[in-house]
């Protein structure tokens, strides 16, 4: 799995219920359901870090890195086949993790890991100046008045 292992996740959802929800044998959780989930997770956490941070991610990463990812895999491995396994606090911790991925994308929160080349900590080009005007609506010459001449 990527930027969490087993054993974190395990801290996000005890071993049982993993084996459980898997539909896994002997004790052991399904792998390639595991995998599945953990693609998943990653996948929405770099399509919110694309453009801002060289991935795949350095490991080992920061601990907010495998908390969105271990949240993220809970309510995906609960909703993999209907939704009457999540409950409200799963639903709700899921909402704050997208809310943290959406604070990462617009730079109020910065993760500790190497952003692209020509990034600054502030997610814009670096050495350039940036600028927004808006288009004359208007002539120069226009006061309102231009039919109204004597």
């Amino acid at each position: 799995m990527k930027y969490i292992t087993l054993d974190e996740f395990y801290g996000f959802v005890v071993k049982p219920e993993v084996v459980k929800l898997t539909e896994g044998k002997d004790g052991k959780p399904a792998t390639e359901v595991l995998e599945e989930v953990n693609r998943n997770a990653v996948s929405d956490l770099e399509g919110y870090l694309r453009g801002l941070y060289r991935l795949p991610l350095v490991e080992p990463v920061e601990p907010m890195v495998r908390t969105i990812v271990g949240e993220l895999m809970r309510f995906y491995l609960r909703t993999r086949r209907n939704d009457q396994n999540v409950s409200d606090s799963v639903y709700k911790l899921y909402q704050i993790t997208i809310g943290k991925l959406k604070d990462i994308q617009q730079r109020r929160i910065v993760l500790d890991a190497e952003a692209l080349a020509g990034n600054d900590e502030t997610g814009l080009p670096s050495g350039g100046v940036q600028s927004w005007t808006p288009s004359q609506k208007f002539p120069n010459h226009f006061t309102g008045f231009d039919d109204l001449r004597d």
